[in-house]
C-alpha cells in the first residue's frame, strides 16, 4: 500500500497520506456520482500529507480517483455536513 485517505465518512476535509514518498507528482480527482469532476488536487513530489478542503460540497457520496507512485485507486467517499 502506497497511501491512505481518511476519514471516511468525513466532515469538511479529507487527508491524503503517502506511505511511500515519490519524486513524481500524483493527483486526486473528486467527482460526484454523475461523474462530474468537482475538484482536482496535485500531490507534490515528496509530500507526506495533504489536507483537502471539501467543506463547500453538498453532503452525499463522491468518487475519489487517485494516481500516485505508479498506483491507481478509486474509492467512494461519504461527506456528512455538520452545518
Amino acid at each position: 500500500e502506497k497511501f491512505i485517505v481518511f476519514p471516511n465518512p468525513t466532515q469538511d476535509f479529507i487527508i491524503f497520506e503517502s506511505l511511500k514518498l515519490s519524486e513524481k507528482p500524483g493527483s486526486i480527482m473528486i467527482s460526484d456520482m454523475k461523474g462530474v469532476v468537482l475538484k482536482e488536487v496535485v500531490i507534490q513530489p515528496n509530500s507526506k500529507r495533504n489536507v483537502i478542503d471539501i467543506s463547500h460540497f453538498v453532503p452525499g457520496m463522491y468518487t475519489l480517483r487517485i494516481k500516485y507512485v505508479d498506483a491507481k485507486a478509486t474509492t467512494q467517499l461519504i461527506y456528512k455536513s455538520d452545518k
